[in-house]
């Protein structure tokens, strides 16, 4: 199999995974692709006694012909319901990543990188912080969601427009 066929079976086992209701009541799931199909972001949201949840729980980029699992702190592991759809072991990679492979996969993103990179999203604070603008467009901020950054994803989970998801 190619890369573009395993795409739909990629798909169909997210989607299998986010129509299992979550064990608790108010936390969703939400599957973001992005446009050109080689990132499948799995999201939980929702309120669990009174914390406010919103998190990436499953990353799986497509790079170089590879299918890198990049997180997966689902319940059940998606890495098994991959292969068992079909996709080859070969072309499927759950790393424990090096420091240099880390480098390699774009995860490692400080801070001022992100200001940088997204400026238009943020705005300067009268204290000199910045913050995610409060006219962020849902696309904008699955955009940021995607860097996985655990600071970022705070920030988003408290901007009125996060419920994009």
């Amino acid at each position: 199999m190619t890369i573009e066929q395993y795409r739909p079976t990629i798909l169909k086992t997210l989607q299998v995974y986010i129509a299992t209701p979550h064990k608790y009541q108010n936390i969703k799931s939400q599957l973001i692709v992005s446009e050109d199909r080689n990132d499948y972001l799995i999201m939980t949201y929702g309120v669990h006694n009174t914390e406010s949840i919103h998190k990436c729980i499953f990353h799986l980029q497509i790079k170089d012909s590879k299918i890198v699992i990049l997180r997966d702190n689902t319940e059940s592991g998606i890495f098994d319901k991959l292969l068992n759809a079909g996709l080859n072991s070969d072309r499927l990679i759950y790393p424990d990543l090096s420091q240099d492979e880390i480098k390699d996969f774009d995860l490692t993103v400080s801070l001022e990188k992100v200001y940088e990179e997204h400026k238009s999203l943020f705005e300067v604070k009268a204290n000199f912080t910045k913050a995610i603008k409060p006219d962020a467009t849902g696309a904008e901020l699955v955009q940021l969601a995607k860097i996985e950054h655990e600071y970022i994803n705070c920030a988003i989970a408290q901007h009125p427009n996060s419920r994009f998801a």
